[in-house]
């Protein structure tokens, strides 16, 4: 390659001004293809190395998600333990029994 196109330059600019420069530099049609497959390349790799971190992002929130959903659903889960224990305690006072079973048929 004795063109003067770096990586850089040429994922950085519009394929409009490549192909410009291609015809200034006047640059044979293999050489002209060569320079267009690493512009390829060069956007290719960029949009996955951004894919990637979009994933890694992604997941991390999830993960958040996940941790927060799972502290609520134990502090429901403890809740739900204290009004079976408020009940049971307001049907033994109430009907002097404590039988889970029976407890069930007089609430429903």
């Amino acid at each position: 390659m004795d063109y003067n196109f770096s990586q850089i330059d040429i994922a950085g600019i519009d394929i409009k001004e490549l192909n410009r420069a291609i015809k200034a530099e006047k640059l044979t049609n293999e050489a002209s293809k060569s320079v267009k497959d690493m512009r390829r390349k060069m956007k290719m790799r960029a949009y996955g190395v951004k894919n990637r971190q979009r994933k890694r992002e992604e997941y991390q929130a999830l993960e958040m998600e996940r941790t927060s959903l799972e502290k609520e659903l134990g502090e429901l889960l403890l809740e739900v333990d204290e009004l079976k224990e408020q009940k049971n305690s307001y049907i033994y006072q109430h009907y002097g029994r404590y039988d889970d079973d029976e407890i069930v048929d007089i609430c429903f």
